[in-house]
C-alpha cells in the first residue's frame, strides 16, 4: 500500500493506493497441469539449493532458509521466485484448491538473513504457534558480527523502534524512546539480548537473543548503539561493508537465525531447531580467526627513510 508493506490493522484513506500480487493462472489449471509445474519447480535450481528440510511432521515443517531468497511474494516479487513458492511445490497436496488449510510461515526473516523459519501445516499448529510466539513462550537466538566491541560485553537494549519513510518512500526504523519520537508515528517497544560470542581487534561476533519480535528490530537497535552489523546497507557503515565484500566476498548481512525453540503444537514440549553457519559466513570468521581481519594498509611494507 502507498508503495509499502501494509499492516493487517492498517485502516484505509481514500487516497490510498493499494496493490495486490497474485498468480491467478493456477485456477485456470488442470491437474495435470499443476502435477507437471510442481514437478518443473522441484527440478529447478532454486528449489535444490533453495529448500533445505530441517524437520517435518504432522504439524509443522522447519526449514533452513537461505540468505537471498524472499520469504513471501512482494514488491519486485511477484511469486515464483520466493520461500513460498518452494514451499508450495514440496506441499502440493497442502496447496490443492480443496484444501482446507494452505501452510503458512508464522514468523519471518529478511531477504538477507538465514537460518531456522518455521511453517505451520494446520490450522490449529498456526494458531498454536502464533499464540506462544505472542505470549513470549518461543526463543529466537540470532549470530551477528557488528562493528566494535559492544559494552557491557553482555546486557539487554530495551529501545523502541518508529517506522520511518523518506521523500523517496523508502521504508526505515529507527531506535528511540517514547519521548523522542517523531512526527507522531507509532513507537512500538522492543528488547534485544545479547552477548560477545567472540572478539575480534575491530568486531566482535554476538550471541543475539530476541525479547520481542519487530521488523529490523536487531540491526536498529545494535546500530543504534553504534555498532552496525556488517554488511548492513541500509543501517551499517558504506566503508566497512565495502572492506568485508573485496576481501571475503560477503555480499549480505552477517546476520543467522542459528535457533529457534517452541511448544510443540501437538505435544507441548519444548522443540529446539538449529542451523549451522552458512558457508559465506564461515569463511569471514575463518579470515578473522586468522588473523586477516587487520587493515590492508597495516600490512604493506614500511618504506625506508633515505633508500631507494
Amino acid at each position: 500500500m502507498n508503495r509499502s508493506r501494509a499492516r493487517p490493522d492498517t485502516r484505509l484513506a481514500a487516497t490510498d493506493r493499494i496493490e495486490l500480487w497474485a498468480d491467478l493462472s493456477r485456477w485456470r489449471e488442470t491437474p495435470e497441469d499443476r502435477l507437471a509445474r510442481v514437478r518443473g519447480v522441484r527440478r529447478s535450481k532454486a528449489f535444490r539449493h533453495g529448500f533445505r528440510v530441517l524437520h517435518e511432521d504432522d504439524s509443522l515443517i522447519v526449514l533452513d532458509k537461505p540468505a537471498g531468497i524472499v520469504v513471501h511474494p512482494g514488491p519486485g516479487h511477484h511469486g515464483g521466485d520466493t520461500l513460498l513458492d518452494l514451499l508450495r511445490a514440496h506441499l502440493p497436496e497442502h496447496f490443492a484448491r480443496e484444501s482446507e488449510y494452505r501452510p503458512g510461515f508464522v514468523h519471518r526473516l529478511d531477504r538477507g538473513t538465514s537460518g531456522v523459519l518455521v511453517a505451520a501445516k494446520t490450522r490449529d499448529a498456526a494458531r498454536s504457534l502464533e499464540n506462544a510466539m505472542r505470549r513470549g513462550e518461543t526463543r529466537k537466538v540470532y549470530l551477528a558480527l557488528v562493528r566494535g566491541r559492544p559494552h557491557p560485553e553482555r546486557g539487554e537494549i530495551d529501545l523502541s523502534l518508529q517506522r520511518t519513510t523518506d521523500a523517496r518512500g523508502i521504508t526505515r526504523h529507527r531506535a528511540c524512546d517514547v519521548d523522542s519520537s517523531r512526527d507522531g508515528a507509532k513507537v512500538r517497544d522492543a528488547l534485544t539480548r545479547y552477548e560477545i560470542e567472540r572478539g575480534y581487534p575491530r568486531e566482535s561476533l554476538l550471541r543475539v537473543e530476541l525479547g520481542t519480535g519487530r521488523t529490523h528490530q536487531i540491526r536498529v537497535h545494535l546500530a543504534g548503539l553504534d555498532h552496525a552489523l556488517v554488511g548492513d546497507g541500509d543501517y551499517g557503515s558504506r566503508e566497512l561493508n565495502r572492506r568485508f565484500r573485496e576481501r571475503w566476498g560477503l555480499a549480505r548481512v552477517f546476520l543467522h537465525a542459528s535457533e529457534l525453540e517452541i511448544p510443540h503444537p501437538r505435544s507441548g514440549k519444548p522443540a529446539v531447531f538449529s542451523s549451522a553457519l552458512p558457508v559465506d559466513l564461515r569463511r569471514v570468521l575463518d579470515g578473522l580467526d586468522s588473523g586477516k581481519g587487520d587493515d590492508a594498509r597495516s600490512r604493506r611494507p614500511r618504506r625506508r627513510r633515505g633508500g631507494s
